[in-house]
C-alpha cells in the first residue's frame, strides 16, 4: 500500500523494428529513483507460440519500462531484432514507486 505499483498486462505485439535497441515495454509511473539499484523482477505467464524461456524481465531501476535479460550466463539484453515475431505476451510483477 502507498509506494508499491502492481502492474500485469496482456498485449498484442506488432511492428517491432528490426533493430539493434533494447527490447522495452513502458510502465505507467516511474519508479523511485531514490533507492540505489533497485532492480525488480516480473514474470512471463504467456507468450503464444514465440519461445521466451531464456527471457528475464527487470523493472529498471529508473526508468518507467520492463526489459529483458537473456539467461545465458552474459550481460545480454533482448534486441529488437529478437522478438520480431513475438505476437502476444502477458507479463506480470511490482516495483516501488
Amino acid at each position: 500500500i502507498g509506494n508499491i505499483c502492481h502492474f500485469s498486462f496482456y498485449i498484442g505485439v506488432s511492428s517491432i523494428p528490426s533493430n539493434s535497441n533494447q527490447f522495452q515495454i513502458s510502465l505507467p509511473i516511474t519508479p523511485d529513483t531514490t533507492i540505489t539499484n533497485d532492480y525488480t523482477t516480473a514474470a512471463i505467464g504467456y507468450s503464444g507460440s514465440f519461445n521466451v524461456s531464456a527471457f528475464l524481465p527487470i523493472v529498471h531501476e529508473s526508468a518507467n519500462y520492463v526489459y529483458f535479460h537473456k539467461n545465458s550466463g552474459t550481460t545480454s539484453t533482448v534486441l529488437n531484432s529478437e522478438v520480431t515475431t513475438l505476437g502476444a505476451l502477458i507479463v506480470s510483477g511490482w516495483y516501488y514507486v
